[in-house]
Parts: structure tokens; sequence; C-alpha cells
């Protein structure tokens, strides 16, 4: 089972990528993108590819970020909340099962 990791990974950025790009957009009002939800999502963004990169190599954390970015792409959700809600989630398990593992 050391696939489920690494698709943790996956699904936290794929869930948190749209609401991720909110800040980048010209024309987002600067309500949605200082907005909690906006934030939580960078930190969870960030915190994923960092790890996928940290904890895999660069190979591998490459492929994870890829298929993120395609589930993102392929869920085409509008950045709600409940999605950075869920994106939370699967950082925590990943976090989880990292420590776990650790030991």
């Amino acid at each position: 089972m050391p696939f489920i990791a690494p698709l943790c990974l996956v699904l936290a950025i794929g869930l948190s990528w749209p609401r991720f790009l909110i800040i980048f957009r010209p024309a987002t009002q600067p309500v949605a993108a200082t907005a909690p939800s906006t934030m939580i999502a960078s930190v969870v963004n960030i915190s994923s590819v960092g790890f996928a990169v940290a904890d895999n190599g660069p190979l591998i954390g490459m492929l994870i970020i890829v298929l993120g970015l395609a589930l993102a792409y392929l869920l085409d959700v509008r950045g709600c909340t409940f999605t950075t809600a869920l994106s939370c989630i699967g950082l925590a398990i990943y976090l989880q099962l990292a420590s776990t593992a650790a030991f």
C-alpha cells in the first residue's frame, strides 16, 4: 500500500489548485484573493508540492504534481470551500502516513 501516501498528495494538489490560482489572475477581486479559504488552499498546495518533491525525489515528485494538475483540470471545480477542506484532509492523511512510515 505504498501508493496511498502519494495519492493523498495528488488529491491535495488537485483540489487546492483552482483556489490557489485565484491569487495570480488579474481579474480577481481583492476580497477573493485575501479570503481565508484562498490562503488555506495556497498553504496546502505549496506544502503538497514541497512534500511531493522532498519525500519522493524529483522524478516521482514531478509525476505527482502533474497528476495533481491533471486532476484539477478534469474536475474543473472553481475553488469552492468544500474542495479546499478535502485538500486539507488529503494533506493531513499524507502527513499521518508519512510520519508512521518514518518509524
